[in-house]
């Protein structure tokens, strides 16, 4: 009787000949799948930056608009700051203060 091997052993046998086009085939699987992670990786940074990008522009709105209140609220210190040395205002108290109604 002829001895027949099987088509797992004709495989494994094949693959043991050709052992650097087996580890040259592994290599390149593995790098594609690197190139995909890389990938997936670049794009979620890439949208995470977007979204700081995004958050930065609200932050420098919100401190324009803070410089805007404290030069304001500067400016009405100056005032009375001005009006208290320069013209000798003061704000009135309790028993200089009148109310007056309209009829």
């Amino acid at each position: 009787m002829i001895f027949k091997p099987s088509l797992l052993q004709i495989v494994v046998s094949d693959l043991l000949k050709h052992k650097f086009t087996l580890l040259i085939a592994v290599a390149v699987v593995a790098s594609a799948f690197s190139v995909i992670l890389a990938t997936h990786e670049t794009r979620l940074m890439t949208a995470k930056r977007e979204m700081l990008r995004g958050e930065k522009d609200n932050l420098d709105i919100e401190w324009r608009n803070l410089l805007l209140e404290q030069n304001a609220l500067v400016e009405h210190s100056r005032i009375r700051r001005i009006a208290n040395e320069q013209l000798n205002m003061h704000r009135a108290t309790g028993k200089y203060e009148q109310v007056v109604e309209l009829p």
